[in-house]
Parts: structure tokens; C-alpha cells; sequence
């Protein structure tokens, strides 16, 4: 397989336009690192107005679709960020996408963004407690990743604690461009050759989904307190 932050590039026949996918492992609910790591995830996709949306689609007009989150699989957290771009835009939507992640990881985020992702995440967290349905429906995804409903008492107070180097110690070891697997689907016709100038990546090209075998890696943490 290809090597973390190398694209492995997917054929789909008649492709009008790219899919990026880049994952990797997130911090658990209960994991210090957590409310830190939503922040982080927040200003990098998890709403409108984040950098991503901002940069690729408002700005670059690369991306028609965008964003970020977290969603359990095989029972780990797993960030996953998506984006759905025109064929001639890849190769330029990847390397920009790289560049937001390497910039959140190095560059402290200012106090008003700060602010503003952390009203914004305790503001889910309320909405999410308006009415019982909503309620079990978030008590379900917390299950789902093992912890208790009582992770939701003082998360509130946490995301109030954190500090900009909180945020980008979250982004160095969960959203480092170079520690996420990343797939692009489309016609490889099309993008082989974008794709293969990149600096610095080698792109592992698989003309049938059967060519993809299973595996298992492990990947040597970031940080002592990494959670990979």
C-alpha cells in the first residue's frame, strides 16, 4: 500500500470529477486530547465557514463540496476529510488541502477563531440535548466509541480551558498531512499525470478496486503522547 500521505489512486470509469479522501486515527472521547482535537477539526471542515470551505471552494473555486469529521469505524475514531472537485482541479485541491493541515499544525490560531469554534461546539452539544430523540441519538455515537454519558459532564468547561497551543499540539499529531492515508477516486486517464508532478508524493495508481488488498500497519506515534 501506499505509504502514509502518498495518494493511492482509484480508477472509476467516466468520472466527470474527483473524490479526495484523507483519514487517519482520532483522539477518543476520553482522551485529553479530544476537546482540542474538535476545535482543531472545526477551523480545519466541520462547518461552513471553515479554511477548507473557505480556501478550496469561496476562494479557488476547486472544491464543490468539502468538509470534515469524525466517524467510528471498526470501533476507532477516525477522522475523515472529503472533497468532491473537478478533475482539472486535483492535483492543485490536494496540495492545498495539504497546506491548510500543515498550517494548522504550525501556525497558533488566533483568539477569535478560537472563540468562535468553541461557542460553536457548545453549541452542538446543547442542541444535541434539546429533545430526547436527540439526545439518545448522541448518547448512541458516544456508546459507539466507549465512553460513558458521562464524558458529557465538563466537556463544556474543557473546550473553555484550551489555549491556541493546545490546538496546534491536537493538529501536529492527529491532522499532520503526512501521518493521513489518502485516496483519490476518478478517471485516472485524467489524473495519473497531475497527480505524479506533485513534489515529494509518489502515488501508488490501482485501475480496479480488487487490486486494493486489506492490511494491517502500525504507524510509530508523532509524539510520546500520540495517539496513534
Amino acid at each position: 500500500p501506499p505509504a502514509p500521505g502518498d495518494p493511492a489512486l482509484v480508477h472509476r470509469a467516466r468520472s466527470a470529477q474527483a473524490e479526495i479522501l484523507l483519514a487517519g486515527r482520532a483522539p477518543h472521547r476520553t482522551h485529553a486530547r479530544r476537546p482540542a482535537f474538535d476545535v482543531a477539526n472545526v477551523l480545519l471542515g466541520g462547518e461552513v465557514s471553515a479554511r477548507l470551505s473557505r480556501n478550496l471552494r469561496e476562494d479557488k473555486g476547486y472544491a464543490y463540496a468539502v468538509g470534515s469529521g469524525v466517524e467510528v469505524i471498526a470501533q476507532l475514531p477516525t477522522v475523515m476529510i472529503q472533497l468532491g472537485v473537478g478533475e482539472q482541479h486535483v492535483a492543485d485541491a490536494l496540495t492545498e488541502v495539504r497546506s491548510e493541515l500543515v498550517r494548522l499544525a504550525e501556525v497558533p490560531v488566533d483568539a477569535a477563531e478560537l472563540d468562535a469554534a468553541r461557542t460553536l461546539l457548545s453549541g452542538r452539544l446543547a442542541t444535541a440535548r434539546v429533545s430526547p430523540a436527540s439526545h439518545a441519538t448522541f448518547l448512541s455515537n458516544l456508546v459507539a466509541e466507549g465512553a460513558s454519558p458521562a464524558w458529557l459532564d465538563g466537556y463544556a468547561q474543557r473546550l473553555g480551558s484550551l489555549t491556541p497551543a493546545d490546538v496546534r499540539a491536537a493538529a501536529r499529531a492527529c491532522l499532520h498531512p503526512d501521518e493521513l492515508d489518502v485516496v483519490v477516486v476518478g478517471n485516472t486517464a485524467s489524473l495519473a499525470g497531475p497527480l505524479d508532478a506533485l513534489p515529494e508524493l509518489s502515488v501508488r495508481r490501482y485501475e480496479r478496486l480488487t487490486d486494493i488488498a486489506p492490511v494491517t500497519r502500525t504507524r510509530p506515534a508523532r509524539t510520546a503522547e500520540g495517539t496513534r
